[in-house]
């Protein structure tokens, strides 16, 4: 970070305002006196006009009060910053950015690509957000990178998460949902275990898997026979590979297992009643793996 140098123009002001009075004097020595002091104590905003006011009088040392009152933004910039109020250090960057004087224009181009000021900005339009899935989804992405409000995201997440969870899960686990009471108490209880709010989740979806166990036995089931027609169909071909005919191939193996159109057909009118996404997405992914012969019990505990 740049120290801006005042010693030399001061001593420029002081020794013109030595005397009481200022009749051929440069009136623009007080102003820059004045903003260099303003800027000393750490009020950029007042500095700022005051630097303005030295080229309002057409002072000879309007170009160094132009390039002082540039920089002036990014020090505006990194006291924002400093203070948590990223937005507004964002904004005045913006300004900075567009400057003529090189040293500006690269210090806020630098200052703005700084990740705490990025992961600062993403915090604040969390906190803004209305959308509650979306705001702790965000939280969630800045908790787990390496910036300084990694540890206020995940104060966040301490205080509000289990709630929102909860509620989801609420909805979730009632009979005829579109989500999945599994996964919400599941990423409860992973999350904030002492919770109370994770002890609730996780018996309303003991009490969900209870309601689900008979028609999740049922597609089990329906698993096996897949398999079975998957090996049905493989002992045709072999059949007719050794150079039976297709209708004794037919007559051999056909009764082995039912056809695969009502099969597939009653898999997804028995899949649909089981009203939780995790374990249907579960039983499609192991429905196709059935279809290429594979099959691994699943042990699901009765409740």
């Amino acid at each position: 970070m740049w120290k801006l140098a005042t010693t030399p123009l001061l001593l420029l002001g002081l020794s013109c305002l030595g005397g009481l009075a200022l009749t051929g004097c440069d009136a623009g020595k007080e102003p820059l006196l004045k903003a260099a002091q303003a800027e000393e104590s750490g009020d950029y905003r007042g500095a700022a006009p005051l630097y303005e006011e030295v080229c309002n009088k057409k002072s000879p040392l309007c170009d160094a009060a132009k390039r002082r009152q540039a920089r002036l933004a990014i020090k505006d910039a990194w006291k924002a910053f400093q203070d948590g109020k990223y937005r507004d250090a964002k904004i005045t960057l913006d300004a900075a950015a567009a400057s003529s004087d090189p040293t500006t224009s690269e210090e806020a181009a630098a200052l703005a690509a700084n990740p705490d000021l990025l992961a600062g900005l993403a915090f604040e339009a969390a906190l803004a957000a209305t959308d509650k899935e979306g705001q702790m989804t965000a939280m969630e992405k800045l908790a787990k990178e390496p910036t300084a409000l990694a540890p206020r995201a995940k104060e966040w997440l301490d205080k509000n998460r289990p709630g929102m969870l909860l509620g989801q899960a609420k909805v979730a686990c009632a009979p005829g949902n579109a989500g999945s009471c599994a996964e919400l108490a599941k990423k409860l209880v992973a999350a904030h275990p002492e919770s109370p709010e994770a002890k609730e989740a996780a018996s309303l979806a003991a009490e969900s898997y209870k309601r689900l166990y008979p028609k999740i036995k049922d597609v089990e089931n329906l698993l096996i026979q897949r398999v079975g027609v998957h090996d049905r169909d493989a002992k045709l071909e072999l059949c007719k590979k050794a150079g039976m005919s297709e209708e004794d191939c037919a007559e051999k193996y056909a009764g082995k297992a039912p056809g695969l159109d009502y099969l597939e057909k009653f898999f997804n009118q028995k899949l649909a009643l089981v009203e939780d996404a995790y374990y249907r997405s579960h039983f499609e992914k192991r429905w196709n793996a059935a279809a290429i012969g594979e099959y691994d019990p699943e042990p699901w505990a009765k409740p």
